[in-house]
C-alpha cells in the first residue's frame, strides 16, 4: 500500500516531465513549475494522448487504484474527452491493442457537459456510464476514480467545495484486470488541458486532496507514515481509507519535492 502526490512544483519550467512515461499520442504535456501545473496542449492529430507517472505504475500492486486530480480546460473545444484519468492501463504503442479503464470530463459544444467511464480493450472502445455535470471552463474542479475489482467509482466537485459523499458515477466490468499503468490523458488537438495536481493510493489506499505543503530538496521523501496519518475519504466503495501508509513524492535530484505537509 502507498501513496503518491505531485504538485508540478518540482519538474522545472516548460519541461517533460521525469518520472513519467508517454503511453500513446503526441509529445505536447510540460510541467510548468512556475505555476504548478502538467499542460497538454499543440498536438496536430486529433487523437488520444495519454502520460503514465511511473512511480505509482512500477508500484506492482497498483491494479485496485484510485486518482485523484485538480484539472482544468480552457477551450470550448468541438471533442467528447478533455481531462483523463488512467488505471490498468496496457498495450500502449498501438492504438488498436491499447486496453485500461478511464474516467473524463467530456463534452461536445453540440450537446452536454458529461462525467463518463469509459473502457478500451484491444482498441475497442466502451462507454461504461455517463451522467450530465455542470462543469465549467477555466475553473479547476477534483476529480476522484476509483477501481477495485470489477467496481469503478468517479466524482467530480469544484475546487473549493466540500468533497461530495456519494460518487457521482459508479458501474462494474471484468474485461479489463491486473496491474497496469497509472496516468492521465486527453483528446484532440484544440485548447489546453490543466492537471494542478495529482495523487494516487495503491493496493487499498486512498488518493487523499492535499492539505498542507512542505518543501524538501532530497530526492524522494516520505511525508505522514504510521504515526502521522493522512485523513482519507473512506466513503463506500470497498478500497478503503489507507490509514497508515506510506507517502511518496518524486523529483529530480536537486529539485524542488511539494508535498502533503503535517496535519
Amino acid at each position: 500500500m502507498a501513496r503518491y502526490l505531485t504538485s508540478f512544483t518540482e519538474y522545472g519550467e516548460n519541461v517533460a516531465p521525469s518520472g513519467w512515461t508517454q503511453r500513446y499520442g503526441e509529445s505536447g504535456w510540460r510541467a510548468h513549475s512556475s505555476d504548478g501545473t502538467l499542460r497538454f496542449s499543440g498536438a496536430s492529430v486529433d487523437t488520444d494522448h495519454f502520460l503514465s507517472w511511473d512511480g505509482p505504475t512500477n508500484d506492482g500492486n497498483n491494479a485496485n487504484s484510485e486518482v485523484l486530480a485538480l484539472v482544468s480546460t480552457n477551450a470550448n473545444v468541438a471533442n467528447t474527452l478533455n481531462n483523463a484519468l488512467w488505471v490498468r492501463g496496457s498495450n500502449p504503442n498501438s492504438l488498436n491493442q491499447l486496453t485500461g479503464y478511464y474516467v473524463a470530463i467530456t463534452h461536445n459544444p453540440a450537446g452536454p457537459k458529461n462525467l463518463v467511464i469509459d473502457k478500451m480493450v484491444l482498441g475497442t472502445w466502451t462507454r461504461l456510464t455517463t451522467t450530465t455535470v455542470n462543469w465549467q471552463y477555466d475553473t479547476r474542479y477534483w476529480m476522484r476514480f476509483r477501481v477495485n475489482g470489477s467496481n469503478l467509482y468517479a466524482k467530480i466537485w469544484q475546487a473549493g467545495t466540500a468533497e461530495p459523499v456519494s460518487w457521482t458515477v459508479t458501474t462494474s466490468d471484468s474485461a479489463v484486470s491486473g496491474n497496469g499503468w497509472v496516468g492521465v490523458g486527453t483528446y484532440d488537438t484544440e485548447g489546453t488541458r490543466y492537471f494542478h495536481s495529482v495523487a494516487v493510493g495503491t493496493n487499498g489506499d486512498t488518493a487523499d486532496v492535499p492539505l498542507t505543503t512542505t518543501k524538501s530538496q532530497t530526492g524522494v521523501v516520505k511525508v505522514n507514515g504510521a504515526s502521522n496519518p493522512i485523513p482519507g475519504n473512506a466513503s463506500s466503495g470497498g478500497i478503503g481509507g489507507g490509514w497508515g501508509s506510506s507517502y511518496f513524492g518524486f523529483q529530480a535530484a536537486g529539485q524542488n519535492l511539494l508535498s502533503i505537509g503535517e496535519v
